[in-house]
């Protein structure tokens, strides 16, 4: 759409909360289909039924990659956000999903584990990586007012698609039901989720230049390149709290059925509940927790958060062991920070570097995911291949979180403006015109 001189108020708010909605749609569908990334405890024990040689270790690897490709891929997915717009990287996302799950559907024999990293782990990882940013970087551009409401909002949509995604998948797959293969599955995921990111990324567009740049000026925020943010200590202690307190959240999610499993009293149902909770508790964890960063500010969020992260892990291996009910309570628990965490690290980047460069820069953030989806779940299954049990390692995430709290309680998340550093003009009614043209 070309600039148009507005025809009154009433019908330019009109039109931008059309606009609003519909990018915010588009955003909750891309993360409703890329929760899938958060169900994989899912397809754990069908996988080990399948593949009885496989260990732990062989089987979490494809997990373990996704998580890494998964943060690897966002610095590039940033930059083509930045330079080409949103919509690009999610229909690129799409294509990487329907030749990664495909070619996991042909992973049949035991000597193919390589073939099921490479598809479900890597090419499966990229896709998620590719989908993310833009959903985001968008949304903070249309939302500066309620950045982290508005971020938590849209990443609730990883915990809503974990959730349909977790019990959906245990019954399609239950040999007691008749249970389909994992090459049927795996066909129709691909088909799903390639469509689903795809429709919904084209609902992605960024607000004209003129708005991003007069919001801006108006937060007073200065625009910093990722080579700029690179060398300060802000980005690096950013790095560390996520390196950190996802390294806590993601071994839990990986095993969390399987842990469950570990008190002979629990059955199946409840462990498959328990994922369940995990999932729903990360979705609303995001939106409650950026509403509270909103009004607490994000240092006071995240002290607060990484706290009780640190106090529900170290509790919950004697949790599991006491049955159904603290079990539940403290998954959820866990799911609930975790998720609010991942939905203030957005927000937190645009405030502390500004939008324009948004997508790359919240990419070199991300990459502390890449490190705890590496730490986290192989952690998990080196504990249960070697001892049996998965209580050490929820010790270990526990003393994490704990240090995450006190890395965000020793920062100083206000940052005076640099003497003589510029500030964002406006340009003038000639110019507007053409940053409205070019924007569109």
């Amino acid at each position: 759409m070309s600039y148009q001189e507005p025809t009154g108020l009433a019908g330019r708010q009109r039109r931008e909360r059309w606009q609003r909605a519909r990018v915010l749609a588009g955003a909750l569908l891309v993360m409703c289909m890329l929760g899938v990334v958060y169900g994989f405890s899912a397809l754990t024990e069908p996988l080990a039924r399948t593949f009885p040689s496989w260990s732990q270790q062989d089987i979490q690897a494809a997990n373990t990659l996704a998580l890494l490709f998964f943060a690897l891929s966002m610095v590039p997915a940033g930059w083509l956000q930045d330079q080409y717009g949103p919509r690009l990287t999610p229909l690129l996302a799409a294509l990487f999903f329907l030749v990664g799950l495909l070619g996991a559907s042909q992973a049949t024999r035991p000597d193919q584990k390589m073939l099921w990293w490479a598809s479900y782990g890597v090419l499966n990882g990229i896709g998620v990586g590719l989908a993310t940013v833009s959903p985001l970087a968008a949304l903070n551009k249309w939302f500066p007012e309620r950045r982290g409401l508005i971020s938590g909002v849209a990443l609730m949509g990883f915990g809503i698609g974990a959730a349909i995604f977790i019990p959906t998948v245990s019954n399609y797959l239950d040999p007691a039901r008749g249970g389909h293969s994992l090459q049927q599955f795996f066909q129709l995921h691909a088909l799903l989720v390639a469509a689903g990111v795809a429709l919904g990324g084209w609902q992605l567009q960024n607000p004209p230049r003129l708005r991003e740049l007069a919001r801006a000026a108006h937060a007073g925020v200065r625009d910093r390149a990722w080579g700029e943010m690179l060398g300060t200590p802000r980005f690096w202690t950013l790095w560390l709290m996520m390196a950190l307190s996802c390294t806590a959240g993601l071994m839990t999610i990986a095993v969390v059925k399987a842990a469950v499993k570990e008190n002979p009293l629990l059955t199946a149902a409840q462990a498959s509940l328990a994922g369940s909770i995990l999932a729903l508790c990360n979705a609303l964890g995001r939106p409650l927790w950026g509403l509270i960063s909103d009004r607490l500010g994000r240092q006071r969020a995240f002290v607060a958060l990484f706290a009780l992260q640190a106090t529900a892990m170290f509790l919950l291996a004697p949790g599991l062991a006491a049955g159904a009910g603290p079990a539940f309570v403290l998954v959820g628990l866990i799911g609930l920070n975790f998720g609010g965490a991942f939905g203030l690290f957005a927000p937190a980047t645009a405030e502390a570097f500004g939008t324009r460069h948004l997508g790359v820069n919240y990419g070199f953030v991300f990459t502390g995911y890449g490190v705890a989806g590496v730490l986290g779940p192989q952690v998990a299954a080196y504990y249960k291949d070697t001892l049996g049990v998965f209580g050490p390692a929820f010790q270990i995430g526990g003393l994490l979180a704990a240090t995450a709290s006190l890395t965000a309680l020793v920062w100083t998340w206000r940052t005076p403006r640099a003497p003589g550093a510029p500030v964002v003009e406006l340009p003038d009614r000639a110019e507007a015109v053409e940053l409205d043209r070019a924007a569109d």
